[in-house]
């Protein structure tokens, strides 16, 4: 037998394992959730964002209706009032327009305000 045919027989079972294992450790690991893909960690970061954003946005809507002596935002009568707040509210430092997302999503967390 030649010196590779040797080495072969000597790290085939190394080899198989590291073949398996480069197959079975991403399937189990984005089975298992240990392992995110680009694609999701984006859409999580977006997500988070505009939650906390919209967060931002009701609270200074809220308040500032509040101090105007405004009434409850909850009920459907309260829907242009709720969306001319959001308008107002939505855009974050350093931007000159709102996000569509937060803008919705603030006038949705307007309308659960009691």
């Amino acid at each position: 037998m030649s010196r590779f045919s040797e080495w072969l027989v000597t790290a085939k079972p190394y080899l198989v394992g590291a073949v398996i294992g480069a197959v079975a450790v991403p399937i189990v690991g984005l089975w298992g959730g240990q392992l995110v893909t680009a694609g999701t960690l984006n859409n999580q970061v977006t997500s988070a964002t505009v939650d906390t954003q919209a967060r931002i946005c009701a609270a200074l809507a809220r308040d500032h209706h509040l101090a105007a002596g405004g009434e409850s935002l909850a009920g459907h009568q309260n829907r242009q009032a709720r969306e001319a707040l959001a308008r107002d509210f939505a855009v974050m430092p350093g931007q000159d327009t709102a996000n569509d997302a937060v803008r919705r999503a603030c006038i949705n967390m307007l309308a659960r305000t009691a």
